[in-house]
């Protein structure tokens, strides 16, 4: 089962990133500075709370820069057998795509798709 909330209030990002579990996952860009320099473009944080087991809730609160602001998605997923974190973080968005999960019939990406087709890395996590 998953869900998500496309609007979730500051205490319960903070509830997520603040957690022992949780381990941070970065979407990045590798772009050249208005100085001529090799820079990063940070484009979102994707802060991941693992459940102890692998059959529990597993949480997700995506922050998404690429529009000049902070955009705040909150998803969760849990049971066992399948991915996760890529059911957590269908219907967010990153970098202006909206993300599927492995079974989405809109076609939209999973996170590895999206990232492999516009030249983004994703570090940790």
């Amino acid at each position: 089962m998953t869900r998500k909330s496309t609007a979730p209030t500051i205490a319960q990002v903070c509830a997520i990133l603040d957690h022992d579990r949780t381990r941070t996952r970065w979407v990045l860009r590798a772009v050249v500075g208005a100085d001529g320099k090799p820079a990063i473009d940070r484009i979102a944080r994707i802060a991941i709370q693992y459940p102890r087991d692998g059959a529990a809730r597993l949480r997700v609160c995506v922050t998404d820069w690429s529009t000049g602001e902070a955009i705040h998605f909150i998803g969760w997923a849990d049971g066992y057998g399948y991915d996760k974190l890529t059911a957590a973080l269908d219907g967010a968005a990153i970098g202006g795509i909206t993300l599927g999960d492995h079974c989405n019939r809109d076609g939209r990406p999973t996170l590895d798709a999206a990232a492999a087709a516009n030249g983004w890395e994703t570090i940790g996590g």
